[in-house]
């Protein structure tokens, strides 16, 4: 149970650093590839504004990787937020972020030391895999890429699957 569960934060993790830094990297190509017509400097200022968006957040996962101190001060940071928040709405404060944020970092390391590689690999993969066959589905049912260029189309996708980040409902239900 141990093992499933460690391994089940590192993949959610590795899956939401994807999920966030990949629609800077699409918005980027989309802007080179000039498939976006007449939004040159707009989409520049999207694309620069989403490719730091991304560095930051890699930063912040690798930062909490690499340094105890630092998933220390993370999780004193986050728990001072939060429970700012708290008191403005009148709830409990929280405890124990630092300790949560040290075990964070300690159980991720655990399965990256065994299997970093192929859990990097198959999740860019996976999220590629998904866009292309979006890409195939509108092909087969009749968007061409006249009307829906392939950049444009995997930009598309990639800022979709950022809105899905965010549950609309609990649980995702």
């Amino acid at each position: 149970v141990e093992d499933f569960s460690r391994g089940m934060v590192a993949v959610s993790i590795w899956n939401n650093v994807c999920m966030l830094s990949m629609p800077g990297f699409a918005v980027i190509a989309l802007f080179l590839l000039g498939d976006a017509e007449g939004a040159g400097p707009t989409l520049l200022g999207w694309a620069v504004f989403a490719v730091l968006l991304s560095v930051a957040l890699i930063a912040l996962v690798t930062g909490l990787l690499r340094s105890l101190r630092f998933a220390q001060w993370l999780g004193r940071s986050g728990q001072a937020i939060a429970n700012w928040c708290l008191r403005l709405l009148g709830k409990p404060e929280v405890q124990g972020w630092v300790e949560s944020a040290v075990t964070l970092r300690e159980n991720t390391l655990t399965v990256l030391r065994a299997h970093g590689v192929r859990l990097t690999v198959l999740t860019v993969v996976n999220y590629w895999i998904t866009g292309i066959l979006l890409i195939l589905c509108l092909r087969l049912v009749g968007i061409d890429s006249t009307e829906l260029p392939l950049a444009l189309a995997l930009a598309t996708y990639t800022v979709g699957r950022l809105s899905t980040v965010i549950q609309v409902t609990p649980g995702g239900i």
